[in-house]
């Protein structure tokens, strides 16, 4: 059985929005896939605010408590603090 983690995204500007998800298409959800995940995928919800659901499968519990451990913390600080900061309120 596998383990989902999901990261909620909500934004007030589109462009911001736009450029978040291209960052996560072209950098983030590779660099979460190599740090454990298998697979990731982006789901625009239909609700406003602008509002996206990012979901990483990992092969099991352990799995993900290993990326929470070695790898999270430094992928959260290179998107939400250092790039996009406050232009994201995530969950």
């Amino acid at each position: 059985m596998s383990y989902r983690y999901t990261v909620t995204a909500r934004f007030t500007s589109p462009i911001v929005a736009e450029e978040w998800v291209e960052w996560l298409l072209d950098e983030h959800c590779e660099a979460v896939i190599r740090a454990g995940a298998i697979r990731a995928e982006i789901v625009a919800m239909d609700t406003p605010p602008l509002e996206f659901d990012v979901r990483y499968d990992f092969a099991n519990r352990e799995a993900f408590e290993d990326y929470e451990r070695t790898y999270a913390a430094t992928l959260r600080d290179e998107g939400l603090i250092q790039r996009f900061g406050a232009s994201v309120e995530s969950t």
